[in-house]
């Protein structure tokens, strides 16, 4: 609980909201936990990195903006965007239902009402993945120069394993960068309000 009260005494991005308050619609965390003091002094952006799956334990969408320790607070993704754009601040677009985007650095991200993006999912491309052995010994240094780069574990003991539609083991810092793909690309899936109308 400590943690959590640090971490909310640190500066977040602003955000601006335009229409209705997102609030009641957001997925909500009760807690946050922190980072080492010293490396939340040294970030220039926070984000959360938590994935909640679906009921049946898959991983179809990630939330851009969530609610935690009752703070508005961007995705480990969303927030990575904005300071890699340089940009202050991000845009909740929302209405009666529930959120219908999120901008940042003049892109627009739709979502579904609760914020999450629908990913669209890549098979597990071990192309994107850099050893923490040539990070440590330079070897990898042009290969990153330039790019969005995630520190993360793909070992099964580390339990940061997602089920995704298209793969049941999936590391979760994957899931994260394919979210920053989708948004890059703007390739993310979409499931209009009148779908489950039409589902039945």
């Amino acid at each position: 609980y400590e943690g959590a009260r640090r971490a909310l005494d640190i500066p977040k991005a602003p955000f601006a909201i335009l229409g209705e308050d997102p609030r009641p619609y957001l997925v909500r965390f009760p807690q946050l936990l922190a980072n080492l003091p010293e490396l939340e002094r040294a970030a220039a952006g926070r984000g959360m990195f938590t994935i909640a799956p679906d009921p049946d334990g898959v991983v179809r969408r990630v939330a851009m903006v969530l609610i935690a320790h009752d703070a508005i607070v961007p995705s480990l993704s969303l927030d990575m965007l904005r300071v890699a754009a340089g940009e202050s601040a991000f845009l909740i677009r929302s209405a009666r239902g529930g959120v219908e985007s999120i901008a940042v650095a003049g892109t627009r991200i739709p979502t579904d009402a609760s914020a999450q993006v629908w990913v669209y999912f890549g098979p597990h491309d071990p192309t994107r993945f850099v050893s923490a052995k040539d990070v440590i010994n330079g070897s990898a240094a042009g290969q990153l120069a330039g790019k969005l780069v995630l520190i993360g574990t793909s070992a099964s003991g580390l339990l940061d394993l997602k089920a995704t539609p298209i793969q049941p083991s999936f590391p979760g810092v994957e899931v994260h960068a394919q979210v920053l793909e989708n948004v890059l690309t703007q390739s993310t899936l979409s499931r209009p309000a009148y779908a489950l109308g039409a589902e039945l």
